[in-house]
């Protein structure tokens, strides 16, 4: 699973599953709420803007699970002490170093190398895969740099006209050139200690 793929996963699907699993089952209470610190924390982390108290609450929780792990788990004890859950304390400086996470994660990174990993590279290793995807960026942007130029040749203008036409009638997402969005009134939701979850505005008062 990618990173977007799990965030979804830990505020969306598994909230909900859990809600619906465990929200009635008092011998599960307390691993309900344990999970759903971790929940909270990643709803605030992923929000469109942050403030001082959200980086703050956001600590808080990831704090609350921290301190709820061995009790709830008791068999992280045997396990190996983990440097990830350390850099998870630092997402709090992050968050008021850098603003909103939306701003600096990973995100446009992986799809790149998504992208990348996609192209046929003929089971060349080595730095050949490499060196080619370079060379090609590397004429790509001469060739762009020579079509904004004053003294461009002009057959080297017509050319890029009926290329750009060409692709233009091959782009398949050209054939509605007004696609209207579909809606759905239908949100996945759930309650937990008085709080409204859904997608879009992830947790509001009742």
């Amino acid at each position: 699973m990618k990173a977007d793929e799990w965030r979804l996963l830990i505020t969306i699907y598994l909230p909900i599953a859990l809600v619906l699993l465990w929200g009635e089952d008092p011998k599960r209470a307390d691993l309900l709420n344990h999970t759903m610190a971790l929940v909270q924390a990643t709803t605030l982390v992923c929000r469109f803007s942050s403030t001082p108290e959200r980086a703050l609450a956001c600590r808080t929780f990831i704090k609350e699970w921290l301190d709820n792990l061995y009790s709830c788990y008791p068999h992280t004890r045997l396990h190996a002490k983990k440097t990830i859950v350390h850099i998870a304390f630092h997402i709090y400086e992050f968050l008021l170093l850098f603003g909103p996470v939306l701003s600096w994660w990973c995100f446009p990174v992986e799809r790149l190398i998504g992208v990348l990993q996609k192209f046929n590279s003929n089971s060349h290793v080595g730095g050949e895969h490499e060196a080619t995807v370079v060379k090609t960026w590397m004429r790509s942007a001469n060739l762009r740099r020579w079509l904004n130029r004053k003294d461009c040749p002009e057959l080297l203008r017509q050319f890029h006209r009926l290329y750009s036409m060409y692709v233009a009638s091959a782009d398949p997402r050209k054939e509605d050139p007004d696609p209207k969005p579909v809606r759905s009134t239908e949100r996945a939701h759930f309650d937990h200690k008085g709080l409204h979850f859904f997608p879009g505005v992830h947790a509001s008062g009742k």
